[in-house]
C-alpha cells in the first residue's frame, strides 16, 4: 500500500484509525497550522480519519466558524475521501462500543458532547484521538480492555513516525 501527498509516496503496511474532534478537523480544513500539518502528516502516514453519523453532524454544524461555505467544507472533506483518508463508523460496532463504556464503567469526559469522539475510537480501533481539548488531553493515555487510545494535540501527532 502507497499514499502520496505533494508527490511523495511513503509504503506502510496497515492503516491506523484516528478519530479527529471537530474544531482540529475544521481548523485543518482551513489551513490554519499546526492543524494543516497534523492533516498532511494523517495522508503521508496512510492513516484513515474515522467518524460517526453524531461526529460528522458536528463538523457540519461548525466549519463556518473557520470562515469557510458548505460548499467548501464538503469539497475539503470530498478530497480526503477520495485520497481514502475518511471512514464512516456504523451504528453496530459503535452500540458495543456504548455497551462496553458502560458495563466496564469506562471514563467519561465531563462534556458529554466529547463522549462521541471516544465512542468512535473504541468501536473503530483508533490508535489515536487528535484534539487540543483540555478535557479530552487530560484522559490520555484512553484504556479499555487490552488496549489504549492515544490522545494527543495535532503537534505530538506530527511528531509520530511514519
Amino acid at each position: 500500500m502507497s499514499c502520496s501527498m505533494s508527490g511523495r509516496k511513503v509504503l506502510r503496511k496497515k492503516n491506523t484509525n484516528v478519530v479527529v474532534d471537530t474544531n482540529t478537523l475544521i481548523r485543518a480544513l482551513a489551513n490554519f497550522e499546526p492543524y494543516s500539518k497534523a492533516l498532511e502528516h494523517l495522508i503521508e502516514k496512510c492513516d484513515t480519519i474515522v467518524f460517526s453519523t453524531q461526529i460528522m453532524k458536528e463538523y457540519f454544524g461548525k466549519f463556518h466558524k473557520a470562515g469557510m461555505t458548505k460548499t467548501f467544507f464538503q469539497r475539503k472533506l470530498e478530497d480526503i475521501r477520495q485520497l481514502g483518508k475518511l471512514r464512516r463508523c456504523y451504528e453496530t460496532p459503535l452500540r458495543k462500543a456504548r455497551k462496553q463504556i458502560k458495563t466496564k464503567h469506562l471514563p467519561l469526559p465531563n462534556d458529554r458532547t466529547d463522549i462521541k469522539f471516544i465512542e468512535t475510537a473504541i468501536a473503530s480501533n483508533a490508535r489515536y484521538i487528535v484534539t487540543n481539548d483540555g478535557e479530552l488531553l487530560r484522559m490520555n493515555p484512553y484504556r479499555y480492555q487490552n488496549s489504549h487510545i492515544s490522545i494527543i494535540d495535532p503537534v505530538e501527532y506530527r511528531s509520530i513516525e511514519t
